[in-house]
């Protein structure tokens, strides 16, 4: 039998890693408060707050992240300009959002439930439909269906959801021999 031997980096890799057991992991629920600030005011001049629930649940052998989110308000208060009812709306279609979690805490971003996600976007829209009608709207939800048409663009705008951005940060980083990283965080900062 021969010796296996790794290096430095890769030892300190495999001992950064975060690996999942799954058993007794529970549903956990978060409180999101993203607010957005102007000229240096204490009060924000805009923002959402809402639930996210995330759920881990095993499907033949395959972990599978559900994420929801409920309870969003616009400014402290429950969606009722338009604009907020669509964004609501559009929220509504795509969670729960089921995707793909190894072992490790890491996602393909592969949408598992994308049917589901097309199902309930069309629902929404016809209950906006009956609701509000002029020409504005209806260009709005050719393009809201042509986003919707392309499941990789919406497998790659979830890194614009703050939420989802800072759930996949990388957890465990290797900080070297002099405990210093740069590492960057992306968020969509455009209220």
């Amino acid at each position: 039998m021969s010796e296996i031997q790794l290096s430095k980096k890769e030892i300190q890799d495999r001992l950064n890693n975060l690996k999942i057991k799954p058993q007794g992991l529970k549903p956990r629920k978060y409180g999101v408060s993203i607010k957005f600030f102007n000229d240096n005011l204490p009060i924000p001049d805009k923002r959402v707050d809402y639930i996210a629930t995330a759920q881990l649940n095993f499907n033949n052998g395959i972990g599978e992240l559900e994420i929801s989110k409920e309870s969003i308000y616009f400014n402290q208060h429950e969606p009722d300009f338009i604009n907020e009812i669509i964004a609501n709306s559009i929220s509504k279609s795509i969670y729960p959002l089921k995707v793909e979690l190894n072992e490790k805490g890491l996602t393909p971003n592969e949408i598992l439930n994308y049917k589901k996600v097309l199902e309930r976007w069309k629902s929404e829209k016809k209950k906006i439909s009956e609701k509000y009608q002029s020409e504005i709207l209806y260009d709005f939800f050719t393009v809201v269906d042509s986003k919707f048409e392309n499941k990789k663009q919406i497998e790659n705008s979830l890194f614009n959801d703050w939420f989802w951005n800072l759930f996949y940060h990388k957890k465990f980083i290797n900080y070297g021999d002099y405990r210093l990283k740069d590492v960057d965080l992306y968020l969509s900062v455009i209220p």
